[in-house]
């Protein structure tokens, strides 16, 4: 499901914005874009990555698999990211290399890439590093909604995946996003209001081919897949 933020929705962005007419500040909504503006050093260090890890010139799509060890709702199972490496290595062979971004709390999660050829794994990277190597990627597939948002800073499509959070609220900011929710999705947490239900894992209903599947129609819809 592709999801596009309309000024209507209470979306996290326009809550904060807000805020401005507190201090008797005004923004026009219907022209807001954000941007980020690359570090020299940072730039350097995303090319020179690419360069070690052979990814120059190779089609490059970011993975962030983790989360908040303690919302474990929030996280589709580390083995469904590993079924969706396979699919997409049995389907488009060599065509296509991944980034592994795995934060502090997640690199217990290294173990389940790293026998991938096809999969460069990204860890003890500051933050502003990982954001340049985010804005080389071609497309980019997070969880509920993490670095996904960095993505969106660049334009790159993506796809996300969302189990209990309303995505009305937190979506990236862009208009190339492809929402994945589980067929029994249901909102547990909304930001700025809190929980108002007990979360439950809707995301063990979520398969891997069911998001495959919705990542290629994405990407082919948006002439990404030669």
């Amino acid at each position: 499901m592709t999801y596009s933020p309309k000024i209507k929705d209470n979306h996290s962005v326009f809550v904060n914005l807000d805020l401005l007419d507190d201090l008797s500040l005004t923004c026009n909504a219907e022209d807001l874009t954000y941007n980020y503006n690359l570090k020299n050093e940072s730039v350097k260090f995303a090319n020179e990555f690419f360069v070690e890890n052979e990814l120059k010139d190779k089609f490059v799509i970011g993975i962030h698999p983790g989360g908040k060890n303690d919302l474990i709702w929030k996280r589709w199972d580390i083995k469904n990211w590993q079924n969706q490496i396979e699919l997409f290595e049995k389907n488009y062979s060599n065509k296509i290399k991944f980034l592994i971004f795995l934060g502090p709390d997640e690199k217990e999660y290294e173990i389940y890439f790293k026998d991938f050829k096809s999969a460069v794994i990204v860890k003890d990277v500051s933050l502003q590093n990982t954001i340049s190597l985010i804005s080389k990627c071609g497309y980019f597939i997070g969880n509920d909604s993490g670095l996904s948002h960095c993505a969106s800073l660049f334009k790159i499509p993506q796809s996300v995946i969302f189990g209990g959070t309303s995505y009305v609220h937190t979506a990236p900011f862009s208009d190339k996003v492809n929402l994945i929710l589980p067929k029994n999705y249901d909102v547990f947490y909304i930001p700025y209001y809190g929980f108002i239900k007990k979360p439950v894992n809707l995301l063990v209903n979520l398969k891997a081919e069911t998001v495959f599947k919705s990542v290629c129609s994405h990407m082919n819809s948006l002439n990404l897949l030669k």
